[in-house]
């Protein structure tokens, strides 16, 4: 199944060498909740195989005439491969194409077919090397996105890049389809960040306390109810690491630890290829946090209590101060369950003073930067992560989560939201704090 068409800001789809004609622009605003952006039309999957097959005829075209028969037969073809696919708009189109088209393959023959009550640790993690050259498209890294080249290579910036992933049972296609994507996002941060730059990566749950199901009842006005085991409220289940320690990993607000054993991953911009590697490695792992946590999904309460001292164990040295930015990205096909209540006081604003007040050498409000697949709409807009969105002073890039097909082309659709708004959101940010001491 195709993915349907979609849009990606004009100068990223020229940095990507899109066949769009980067002359021409328009504006689309198709995801509730986000930035408007430019953007221009990005091919249907069709219309990219059409070319690819057009630019594989050029290439045999131009093979040594060893066999006169076959060089027929392939010329044939040609012709009916004209026949059946629209003229080229011009020649320079197909130039631009050739290297988007030969990242373009058959999609991973494996797909895995992951079950909803699979763990997402298994072995098939440890594939790194093959899901990332499978034929999942990926960025074309042939130059910096727009304003890279301005970035002064001298100042220091550093990130904390946290994902809040949801690990209830509907997650598994989404959880590796972000393990696939990440490299890509990675690379373009890796060319737009001053070299300088040293990024912490970590990954937290949805979970506060267990429950094995949830149900949801949207009323007439647009809110929704919440329920889990035994019909009790949603608000049963949020339960602090402070009032009774789960011990379980990734859980109340705690750093998910993988099998491979570290918390959170740390690299400088400017290290090497291997050692980015390795970062995705350790992510994809990291992000396949399984499909067996609660079905509450809490997605603003974890982060409320990532820099609790009764949380330092598992986060100490995550979260950092002066000269760094604090992006929190969130992953759900649920909306947020946090009570709008929590510690005597409104989710939204508990959640949000616990980090300003974790980043007030650095400014505050000011550093920290969110978005991420999710209906901030959904429930009327009312949920306490929709408020803590409002909240903050940056611009918010969130999108709903969508199921594209396979998880290599939910990576894809994954991947224009990560390069793009979000990517665009943290290059600002590090341009207007002060650096680190």
């Amino acid at each position: 199944m195709n993915p349907p068409r979609r849009s990606v800001p004009l100068a990223f789809a020229c940095w990507l060498q899109l066949p769009t004609g980067c002359g021409e622009r328009q504006l689309d605003a198709e995801a509730k909740g986000a930035p408007s952006v430019e953007t221009v039309d990005r091919p249907s999957d069709d219309a990219s195989q059409a070319n690819d097959d057009n630019d594989n005829d050029n290439d045999n075209d131009n093979d040594a005439d060893d066999d006169d028969a076959n060089d027929d037969e392939e010329s044939n073809d040609d012709n009916d491969e004209s026949d059946d696919n629209e003229s080229d708009s011009d020649e320079s189109d197909d130039n631009d194409n050739d290297d988007n088209n030969n990242n373009n393959g058959d999609d991973d023959p494996d797909n895995d077919n992951d079950s909803d009550n699979d763990s997402d640790n298994d072995s098939d993690d440890n594939d790194d090397d093959d899901d990332l050259d499978s034929g999942a498209p990926k960025f074309d890294i042939g130059g910096a996105p727009s304003g890279a080249s301005n970035v002064d290579p001298t100042r220091q910036c550093d990130v904390d890049l946290l994902f809040v992933i949801d690990n209830s049972l509907s997650m598994a296609n989404s959880q590796r389809a972000l393990g696939l994507t990440f490299p890509r996002f990675i690379e373009a941060l890796r060319d737009t960040l001053p070299p300088a730059t040293n990024l912490h990566v970590g990954v937290t749950s949805t979970e506060m306390g267990y429950s094995s199901v949830g149900m949801k009842k949207e009323n007439d006005d647009g809110t929704c109810e919440f329920s889990g085991d035994d019909f009790a409220d949603y608000t049963t289940f949020y339960v602090t690491a402070e009032d009774q320690d789960s011990g379980r990993n990734g859980a109340q607000g705690r750093l998910f630890t993988p099998p491979s054993g570290r918390p959170y991953f740390e690299i400088d911009m400017d290290a090497t290829d291997t050692e980015f590697a390795d970062l995705s490695a350790w992510f994809k792992e990291a992000a396949a946090i399984g499909t067996e946590g609660s079905n509450i999904e809490m997605l603003l309460a974890p982060l409320a209590w990532l820099t609790d001292p009764v949380n330092e164990a598992a986060n100490g040295g995550f979260i950092r101060d002066k000269g760094t930015v604090l992006v929190a990205f969130f992953i759900t096909d649920e909306p947020d369950q946090t009570p709008p209540d929590i510690e005597g006081a409104d989710a939204s604003e508990v959640a949000l003073q616990r980090l300003v007040a974790a980043k007030s050498a650095c400014g505050g409000v000011d550093c920290i930067v969110a978005g991420g697949f999710v209906d901030v709409g959904a429930c009327d807009g009312t949920r306490p992560l929709s408020s803590f969105f409002d909240s903050l002073t940056r611009p918010v890039s969130a999108t709903p989560l969508q199921s594209a097909g396979t998880p290599e082309q939910t990576a894809d659709w994954m991947s224009e939201l990560l390069g793009t708004t979000l990517l665009e959101a943290i290059e600002q940010t590090c341009k207007t704090i002060d650096p680190p001491e």
